[in-house]
């Protein structure tokens, strides 16, 4: 049986394992990926949502990507791949979300009469 030091020496070492486990994650990334994949879920709401989504990975993006090349060796791959996807899907989420602001603003425009139907009648002018 050990002793209590032995129990000690190996909750220490252990922490320090897990320690070092949480150090190579890069600030940011799992961030940045739920921001990416957020603004291509929301490039259909009328495109607001998935332009603010999009660019706030993207800002990320660039800062995250500054701290990783002052230490590469510091950071996982894996933190890296998910920093490099948030940021494809970000660019792919804000795209289409551009996309659909315009067509949006096209159809009502070249749609008259989606404009007056739209404005003809409030919610409040049926009581």
């Amino acid at each position: 049986m050990g002793s209590i030091g032995d129990l000690t020496n190996r909750n220490s070492e252990s922490s320090q394992c897990q320690q070092t486990i949480d150090d190579t994650h890069l600030q940011y990334s799992s961030i940045v990926l739920t921001l990416g994949i957020l603004s291509i879920c929301f490039c259909w709401c009328y495109g607001f949502v998935g332009i603010v989504n999009g660019i706030i990975a993207i800002i990320l993006t660039k800062k995250a990507k500054q701290i990783y090349l002052l230490n590469p060796k510091q950071y996982s791959l894996k933190s890296f791949k998910n920093l490099k996807t948030g940021y494809f899907c970000a660019m792919i989420g804000l795209i289409l979300s551009l996309l659909y602001l315009v067509f949006i603003f096209v159809y009502l425009l070249t749609n008259k009469s989606a404009i007056s139907t739209a404005f003809s009648s409030m919610p409040w002018d049926l009581f």
